[in-house]
């Protein structure tokens, strides 16, 4: 029932709506932290309700170390006052070693377990609120199975977005009408097609080892990964763990190649690709009926293109055409039979 403005970091920019007439009654952004160097600290942004989700290494070829980037991020709560809210993943290890960086305002936490702290906690696919965010007299639920946000990591995504709605006083039933509508952005695991049984996901927005880490970690089937581009100064061993279990193949591109492959080359089979169509073809035709062909990259574009979207448009172009070529094969082949 709000009018809001949605953009920052994933879209529009802040200053098309400063620019214009500004009549929305709600403002969502999302905030990178080169944004919140410029524009955070104590004299600037100021959110009513700071969304912190996860920290994992990013942007080191930056900053100078993992806890100045980490500061960084915490920069968005800088200029928040008492009656502000801060909300928190309380299941990221890197936030909650990090107490004395939390804000003054309210804090609220989300996690699988919160241990008593006010928020929303997870029962299987069910979102759970305290009683300090709705006291009511039963408690309440909202359910994600079913919804776009159903399978990690979106369902601490799901969680944090039901927490901050539910703190704006949004009601019960256009915050569940709002998670079975919801439709994610394109190049975040978004499937592009099966062929002959491989299932071809395009996650291009996945920039980082997190979010590269994330990805597997919500997969349940043997995945050939397509990975690398520009190096962001992250350590590859952290993937060390879940790409060996994970992991049948592992397609590089880009110039963290090299870099990449040292880090990695001990847990899994490594091919390397000179570009897109390449990769995809390594990966298609080493996959089984079954597998996931997952172009989650760890690293930027700007090697190779102009930003992670265009790198998953070229990723989709390059899977349809493979199944277009199949299709004329298969047909060849019943014609021949």
């Amino acid at each position: 029932g709000l009018k809001v403005f949605v953009g920052g970091n994933i879209g529009t920019p802040l200053l098309t709506y400063v620019s214009g007439p500004q009549e929305a009654d709600v403002v969502v952004l999302e905030i990178s932290s080169f944004q919140l160097d410029t524009g955070g600290g104590v004299n600037g942004l100021r959110p009513a309700i700071g969304l912190l989700l996860n920290i994992s290494p990013d942007h080191l070829d930056r900053y100078r170390s993992f806890a100045d980037y980490t500061r960084s991020k915490f920069r968005l709560f800088a200029a928040q006052q008492q009656n502000d809210i801060a909300i928190i993943n309380c299941d990221d290890p890197e936030i909650m070693r990090c107490p004395d960086l939390w804000p003054p305002s309210r804090c609220f936490f989300f996690g699988r377990q919160t241990a008593g702290r006010p928020g929303a906690s997870l029962r299987d696919k069910i979102v759970v609120l305290s009683p300090q965010v709705s006291p009511q007299t039963e408690t309440e639920t909202y359910d994600l199975a079913g919804t776009a946000l159903d399978s990690e990591p979106n369902l601490h995504n799901g969680m944090a977005v039901v927490l901050a709605a539910r703190l704006m006083d949004c009601p019960r039933e256009g915050i569940s009408r709002g998670l079975r509508r919801f439709q994610p952005l394109p190049h975040r695991m978004t499937q592009v097609a099966e062929i002959d049984g491989v299932r071809y996901i395009d996650d291009s927005k996945a920039t980082n080892i997190g979010a590269t880490h994330a990805a597997l970690a919500a997969l349940d089937r043997p995945v050939l990964l397509i990975a690398g581009g520009r190096d962001k100064g992250g350590d590859y061993t952290l993937l060390k763990e879940i790409i060996g279990e994970k992991v049948k193949l592992l397609v590089l591109l880009g110039e963290a190649q090299e870099k990449m492959a040292t880090a990695l080359g001990m847990v899994t089979a490594i091919a390397v690709a000179d570009n897109m169509e390449a990769a995809v073809r390594i990966a298609g035709d080493a996959g089984s009926p079954g597998d996931i062909v997952l172009l989650s990259p760890a690293c930027s574009s700007f090697d190779m293109f102009a930003s992670y979207a265009e790198r998953g448009e070229v990723f989709t172009r390059a899977v349809l055409a493979r199944r277009q070529k199949n299709k004329g094969v298969s047909h060849t082949n019943r014609k021949g039979l």
